[in-house]
């Protein structure tokens, strides 16, 4: 099985201090909550005859070879990009995360309840329960050209047969899951003479807990079913027992995670929100523009 991890928001934009909240009135105060997702693809099925690409006739009664080159484009959906970029403009994320940091105020252990759990599981998932809001917003063109070579038995037709030659697909899943969670809070703060601040990090790193400030989630959120085309592959079927399998290449099918153990994940984000800090905060604080 194919995973892939993406963070939310990017770490790249946590080198700023522009790309953390700041607090409404304590304005020596920022705090950022990280999501951390794993997508994990597997093949449901396949191979499945799609649109044709060309035909041959098989002559009855002829033994013969047909030879043919035959250049075909396929348009591939980039599915994983799709979903992160679906991901990063969901609003439904950004309202998770935005809850999540006010619960981690209150527990300050840095973890949640289970009934906190199953209530961003269901909220997360409602994000996702319909095809008309997930598409395939990332395609891709791609060329590829065959040269096949296809031997007739013609004393075994009762009449001339025409072939036709597809592309072929299979069928794929997409499986999404929130891993967990970092957070940070980084205060300015003066000292007893004003005349130099001191950066404090909330939860402070201890070298008896590397993760203080990781929440683990494991939330299965949704499964996204899609056709994937095969681009090294031509399909060759009779043209009256040809269908085509395959109507609409780009349709994804949104749907509920089978039941399962959330599939094992690290547990320590990289670069960390300590590491990031320290790029995005110097010693003395930054004013963020209004």
């Amino acid at each position: 099985m194919e995973r892939a991890y993406f963070s939310i928001p990017h770490h790249e934009t946590l080198t700023s201090h522009d790309g953390w909240n700041q607090h409404e009135t304590n304005t020596d105060t920022f705090s950022i909550v990280r999501l951390h997702f794993l997508l994990r693809k597997s093949q449901l099925s396949g191979p499945h005859v799609g649109e044709i690409v060309s035909s041959f006739t098989a002559t009855d009664g002829v033994s013969e070879e047909i030879s043919k080159s035959i250049e075909v484009e396929h348009d591939v959906g980039l599915v994983h990009e799709s979903v992160m970029q679906y991901f990063h403009e969901d609003t439904a994320i950004t309202e998770f995360a935005a809850e999540l940091s006010a619960k981690l105020g209150i527990f300050s252990a840095g973890s949640i309840s289970m009934t906190e759990k199953e209530s961003a599981k269901w909220g997360l998932r409602d994000s996702l329960t319909t095809t008309d809001k997930f598409q395939m917003t990332r395609t891709v063109k791609r060329k590829e050209t065959f040269s096949r070579k296809w031997n007739t038995n013609g004393e075994k037709l009762r009449k001339n047969t025409t072939f036709v030659i597809a592309k072929g697909y299979r069928r794929c899943a997409l499986d999404a899951y929130l891993i967990n969670a970092d957070h940070l809070t980084i205060t300015y703060r003066k000292s007893f003479w004003g005349s130099k601040y001191t950066k404090v990090k909330t939860p402070r790193s201890e070298g008896g807990r590397p993760n203080p400030n990781v929440v683990k989630l494991g939330i299965p959120i949704r499964r996204m079913v899609f056709w994937e085309p095969l681009t090294d592959c031509l399909m060759t079927v009779p043209e009256n027992d040809y269908k085509n399998a395959v109507s609409d290449p780009f349709d994804v099918e949104v749907t509920d995670l089978p039941d399962g153990q959330v599939p094992y994940a690290p547990i320590d984000p990289s670069p960390t929100l300590y590491e990031l800090s320290n790029l995005a905060f110097p010693v003395k604080p930054h004013k963020k523009a209004a």
